[in-house]
């Protein structure tokens, strides 16, 4: 795909015309591997995070699993899998000594309010009800 085919595809299905698009074909030009690394890195992440909820079922906390994700920065994914894997084992087995200390590790962090994630849950919301209505408009289309 050419720099003005990538452009082109841009601006038919973005909502945005100013720089952001130019600044993205660009970033992706001289950086390829990122937006590969990028979802290889969150398909690993909902992974462990669906593996996680599956074993902990009412003990999940989507909060405590997201400090303990983030809190390690960049790190390999093969690390982060053997310590979710620990922090699930030690949330199931709640009172073993040698887990107080990964389990209480987020005690004095500050938690993102509750309306920071209901504002997110409503732009995810008005993001699918403006997708199924361009959905709706395309197959209007079609049906002449």
């Amino acid at each position: 795909m050419t720099r003005d085919q990538a452009l082109d595809l841009f601006n038919r299905y973005m909502w945005d015309n100013s720089d952001v698009v130019a600044n993205e074909v660009s970033r992706y030009q001289a950086w390829p591997g990122q937006a590969t690394a990028y979802m290889t890195g969150q398909l690993a992440i909902w992974r462990m995070r669906n593996d996680t909820l599956a074993k902990l079922g009412g003990k999940f906390n989507l909060q405590d699993f997201h400090y303990h994700i983030l809190s390690h920065g960049e790190v390999p994914i093969s690390y982060l899998q053997a310590y979710i894997k620990e922090y699930t084992q030690c949330v199931l087995h709640d009172g073993d000594k040698s887990c107080e200390d990964l389990l209480r590790a987020n005690m004095k962090q500050e938690y993102y309010p509750k309306e920071a994630f209901e504002e997110e849950n409503k732009e995810y919301k008005i993001f699918n009800k403006l997708k199924e209505l361009l959905e709706e408009e395309e197959d209007a289309i079609y049906e002449f």
